[in-house]
């Protein structure tokens, strides 16, 4: 129902957009027990925007021993930027990156307020 109401706002607003995070989804591997993966976040949007990064497990719950370079940031209009995550190999070996658009304190920003997410599989790689 949460996803429909969504759905139907996006569509029903005349100002609806959605950000971006590329890439969505992917495999890091890694010979180490750390891991760092480039991603970008693109504001689609005619104001500029403030963004919040969320680092999850594979159940939602926030992730141990990982970090992005940058937890909260602003892209002007229909600009993009980079930020690094990185950290430990997770016990769960899935990591979600989630970006969402926040209000300015101004009260000024996005008129529904968004959430996209990036789904990253972890592999060890051994040597030989």
């Amino acid at each position: 129902m949460r996803a429909f109401l969504i759905i139907f706002l996006l569509v029903a607003s005349p100002h609806a957009a959605a950000q971006g995070l590329s890439p969505m989804k992917g495999e890091i591997r890694t010979y180490s027990h750390q891991f760092a993966v480039l991603l970008t976040a693109s504001n689609p949007y005619n104001t500029a925007q403030r963004f919040s990064v969320a680092l999850r497990d594979e159940w939602g719950e926030p992730a141990q021993r990982v970090q992005a370079t940058v937890p909260n940031f602003s892209l002007p209009p229909g600009e993009s930027g980079a930020f690094y995550v990185w950290g430990d190999v997770p016990p769960s070996k899935r990591i979600l990156v989630c970006v969402t658009s926040q209000f300015f304190a101004t009260g000024a920003g996005a008129p529904v307020r968004g959430e996209v997410c990036g789904k990253f599989d972890i592999v060890q790689l051994t040597q030989q």
